[in-house]
């Protein structure tokens, strides 16, 4: 009986060093270069594209705060430009 225990642990052992041991092993290593090609991809992708939207977003602000000016005589240029500008649009649409 003890030689057939010693025999079953000695294949058993075999068994993990080829197999379970290599996996917990190189898990680390693994989880280490995802975590870091994740950061990559945060940082050049995800990141990069909300300081894009960011940027686009205060351009907007720039541009929207430009023509409120608080003169009325260019509210009104404004508003005749707009509605020239969507006449113009409706008679092409047709």
């Amino acid at each position: 009986m003890p030689r057939a225990a010693l025999g079953a642990a000695r294949g058993l052992s075999r068994f993990d060093d080829a197999g379970p041991d290599r996996w917990v092993t190189a898990l680390p290593a693994l989880t280490r270069w995802l975590a870091v090609a994740l950061a990559r991809v945060d940082d050049h992708g995800v990141d990069a594209l909300v300081r894009r939207l960011v940027r686009a977003a205060r351009r907007l602000g720039v541009l929207a705060r430009r023509p409120q000016t608080g003169l009325i005589h260019q509210y009104y240029v404004q508003m005749v430009l707009a509605l020239g500008t969507a006449v113009l649009i409706l008679l092409l649409a047709r």
